[in-house]
């Protein structure tokens, strides 16, 4: 049995075919490794991204009515399609940020929109004092 919460090094045996830790324990693989993260989130930028939620941005910061220099927060942005729409509309005077519990997601939307405030986290702990009258 394996007690080793801050084990760092995961070992595949190829010939087995299990994931063992530096220990030789199977750990509990909860959380896809970083560059897995990454993967996928490069994935759907390129294939879910431009197929299905890329023509949908515009319609809905339409819908939102979001105006140049407005203050917006995209919650679960993913690679952040909303928010990069979001932000060539308000503008140098608004200000747009992501908040997005996958590091893969949120690290593909910050290479892809650098200017845009970036935030890994869930929205039961978001970082940020929303007003609940500006809530949409």
């Amino acid at each position: 049995m394996c007690f080793d919460e801050a084990t760092k090094y995961v070992i595949h045996t190829e010939t087995e075919g299990t994931w063992l830790d530096s220990l030789g324990c199977k750990p509990h693989m909860n959380e896809p490794s970083v560059q897995a993260q990454v993967d996928a989130a490069n994935a759907y930028e390129a294939l879910f991204v431009p197929a299905l939620f890329g023509r949908w941005a515009p319609r809905v910061v339409d819908a939102a009515h979001i105006q140049p220099g407005q203050r917006l927060l995209d919650v679960a942005c993913g690679t952040g399609v909303l928010a990069r729409e979001a932000a060539s509309r308000v503008g140098s005077a608004g200000h747009v940020a992501g908040i997005d519990p996958s590091l893969g997601m949120v690290s593909v939307a910050r290479q892809l929109a650098p200017t845009i405030e970036w935030q890994e986290g869930i929205a039961e702990s978001l970082p940020f004092l929303i007003s609940p009258s500006r809530l949409l």
